[in-house]
């Protein structure tokens, strides 16, 4: 396996957890939200980019592993589909460090903040190319 694959395996399991207290987290805020006259739709766009820009990557990063569950099946894809991976994996890795080392109740340091900074852009971006592909290689099926 290439550095790589070995990183989306060892952060899928991370990211998911972190997906699923933040949906159990946000299931209880909504459930107060009348009480304490707050706009869940506003708190989620208020919720801070890097938070916004993990959940993004990582609900995309599910989606090209339930539509190519196999690293064999990857490696035969659409190759701007796995230069795309690539490229998003490059770029999210700062962020998914991040991620990990809270989930670990480590403090990531100011070199690798600072490496989320200049990077999550390129990050987001990255993910919205494969969501794009991906989208793209279902409606060209679907014709």
């Amino acid at each position: 396996m290439n550095e790589l694959t070995k990183t989306v395996i060892v952060a899928t399991p991370a990211a998911l957890l972190l997906l699923s207290a933040l949906l159990i987290g946000g299931c209880a805020s909504l459930s107060n939200a009348d009480a304490n006259n707050v706009d869940p739709v506003r708190d989620v766009h208020d919720a801070p980019r890097a938070q916004r820009v993990f959940l993004y990557q990582s609900r995309v990063a599910n989606a090209l592993m339930d539509r190519y569950p196999l690293m064999e099946i990857l490696e035969n894809a659409d190759p701007a589909v796995v230069d795309a991976e690539a490229q998003m994996t490059a770029y999210c890795g700062p962020l998914t460090q991040t991620v990990l080392a809270e989930l670990q109740g480590e403090k990531p340091s100011f070199a690798l903040r600072w490496r989320v900074m200049s990077t999550i852009g390129k990050c987001e971006r990255a993910a919205r190319k494969i969501e794009d592909l991906l989208n793209r290689v279902e409606f060209a099926g679907a014709i």
